[in-house]
């Protein structure tokens, strides 16, 4: 064994002794009645170094830890409370002041207790999901509204007429663009901008070109034959005839 292996069994028997199953389940208890993880540790008479190194050596007491964390989150945010949040959400409430103003009374931080209960909360999550899907789609009708409104585009230029009013015109232009953002990027399968490009692909039948090829290769070659036949003949009949000994 080496020694760094036996530094971390010392150590492990040592958590052992400090944080006994009595001690543990103490500890559990005060998670589960609300207390914070430091609290629910002084309650339990368990030395915070020790609880380190049991979270970090035992995987069953981090989910255990985790479990009663959860029961509590779970037992203040009540379905009640949840299915209001959810509702207001999907009809286009912000999600941050909705939470705070549903949230129980007892809780300091409503986000990030609500946001925590979440990532343990895998119904929780996909219903938050579907909340937050519905409200995107009542963005895209908020954009055709803004786009189709225009009762600020003229204004009273001052002399008996109108004229355009950039500022409205701008401004309606950065709430659909910043609607359109949130939609793409939180839902981007639903929303995003979906870009498809046309390829052409030229199918190329090899055989046939190399034998077009052998092709215009043999023509080549007997255009060739024929003009040299045709340049030297000539020669050849004059040659023939200027050696005759008949002359």
């Amino acid at each position: 064994m080496s020694k760094r292996s036996k530094i971390a069994e010392l150590t492990e028997k040592d958590a052992d002794k400090k944080i006994t199953p009595v001690r543990w389940e103490k500890f559990l208890r005060y998670l589960v009645s609300g207390f914070t993880v430091a609290e629910a540790r002084d309650q339990a008479n368990i030395p915070h170094a020790a609880y380190r190194v049991c979270l970090l050596l035992d995987e069953d007491k981090r989910e255990q830890r985790d479990q009663a964390m959860h029961e509590y989150r779970r037992s203040i945010w009540t379905d009640e409370i949840v299915e209001d949040i959810l509702t207001n959400i999907a009809a286009g409430g912000l999600a941050g002041a909705t939470i705070a103003e549903h949230a129980p009374v007892e809780i300091d931080n409503p986000n990030q207790s609500f946001y925590s209960l979440m990532r343990s909360d895998d119904v929780l999550r996909d219903k938050y999901d579907l909340a937050r899907q519905t409200q995107m789609w009542g963005m895209a009708d908020e954009i055709l509204q803004i786009s189709d409104d225009e009762t600020n585009d003229l204004i009273d230029d001052g002399k008996g007429g109108m004229r355009s009013n950039p500022s409205a015109v701008r401004r309606s232009e950065v709430k659909t663009k910043n609607r359109q953002w949130l939609m793409e990027r939180l839902f981007s399968k639903q929303f995003g901008a979906k870009i498809q490009n046309e390829h052409k692909v030229q199918v190329i039948d090899h055989a046939t070109t190399l034998e077009e090829a052998r092709r215009r290769k043999a023509t080549s070659a007997s255009k060739h034959k024929e003009k040299l036949v045709k340049n030297i003949m000539p020669l050849i009949t004059q040659t023939i005839e200027s050696s005759d000994p008949g002359e």
